[in-house]
């Protein structure tokens, strides 16, 4: 044990030794380093250009477009500038805005609707709801439309009587889709249904609104201000139209 011990204690001499011995050839080199002499002047080589070195490196105003227009004339030279700039940017966003509206997103009809909704162009999304009859949400896009209609029209004080008809005609053609179980088998052409919407007369006070599932509150509401209550509910096939069945045949 004592021998191991004695053994470490050499290997730390000797790493000591070592140590100090190349500190000391550092710092001799550092101090050779010191004592070189400088360059002289003399020994200095100055490389100064030639003369054909200067003219190779000398500045003319074509290398430089240095303008040769006065200051006013190039100010008015740099208002140009910038306005074509500019035009070409406005020319450039309306070409992009125009190809943006050129290039129409794919909508499926009841975006459509709503977007002519949206844009107050009535005509046009009742013209595209009475294409897709005699779907159940055709109808309801109907009524939708009629009700933004009606709206506008209450709110300019215009008379809003033929749309309020309209929409409660769309109503009770639709519950004779929904409440009679083969009308629709009889007849599920869109043609049809644009023909029955156009000719069936309707009659308030027999069918009333209870029965009539389409309907909201908003527009029994209105219809009870503009016709009062009507005298009973019920659904639009049990009623004796005067012209209904003139019309279920003719159509």
């Amino acid at each position: 044990m004592e021998i191991f011990f004695f053994l470490i204690l050499l290997l730390g001499v000797a790493l000591i030794i070592t140590f100090l011995h190349k500190l000391r050839q550092k710092e001799a080199l550092e101090n050779l380093d010191r004592s070189d002499p400088l360059d002289s002047a003399d020994d200095i080589e100055f490389n100064l250009p030639t003369e054909n070195d200067v003219e190779s490196f000398e500045l003319t105003t074509e290398s430089l477009h240095v303008s040769e227009h006065s200051p006013e004339e190039a100010t008015g030279i740099s208002k140009a500038e910038d306005a074509l700039v500019n035009e070409t940017s406005i020319k450039e966003d309306g070409i992009e805005e125009a190809l943006t509206e050129e290039i129409p997103k794919t909508l499926n009809w009841l975006q459509e609707a709503k977007l002519f909704r949206d844009k107050n162009q009535f005509d046009d999304s009742l013209s595209l709801c009475l294409e897709q009859l005699p779907k159940i949400q055709a109808f309801k896009q109907l009524l939708i439309t009629y009700r933004a209609l009606i709206k506008q029209q209450l709110a300019k004080k215009q008379d809003a009587a033929q749309t309020l008809e309209d929409l409660y005609r769309v109503a009770v053609v639709a519950d004779l889709y929904r409440s009679e179980t083969t009308f629709l088998d009889e007849h599920p052409n869109a043609e049809f249904a644009r023909k029955l919407l156009r000719t069936l007369k309707t009659d308030y006070l027999q069918t009333g609104y209870a029965e009539l599932s389409t309907l909201i509150k908003s527009d029994i509401k209105l219809l009870i201000q503009t016709w009062g209550e009507p005298q009973q509910h019920t659904h639009a096939n049990h009623l004796d139209y005067s012209t209904s069945d003139e019309s279920r045949s003719s159509l």
